[in-house]
């Protein structure tokens, strides 16, 4: 099998078509290690891949129990003011 090398910008990249990829399955954001020896470029699966957390995940790490909380006195208090200098009320 062969590929082309294109330059991206001031890099150049290699495109792996579905043929190489049936046969060394990477996934989107794949970390790989890359290593020369001689006139080889070798390519090696990261075994750490970590995915993405979603925003409840990361919310949660912060102690939100995925409840909207209550208003407290003083918040409606700040939230039903007038304005008092050149703001827009809506």
């Amino acid at each position: 099998m062969t590929t082309t090398i294109n330059r991206w910008g001031t890099d150049y990249g290699i495109r792996i078509t579905k043929p190489i990829l049936e046969q060394f399955p990477i996934s989107d954001k794949q970390k790989l290690s890359v290593e020369i020896e001689g006139d080889r470029i070798i390519f090696t699966r990261s075994k750490e891949v970590k995915p993405h957390k979603s925003l409840a995940e990361y919310l949660k790490e912060y102690g939100w129990d995925g409840k909207t909380p209550e208003l407290t006195k003083e918040d409606k208090e700040w939230l039903n003011m007038s304005a008092v200098g050149e703001e827009i009320e809506w």
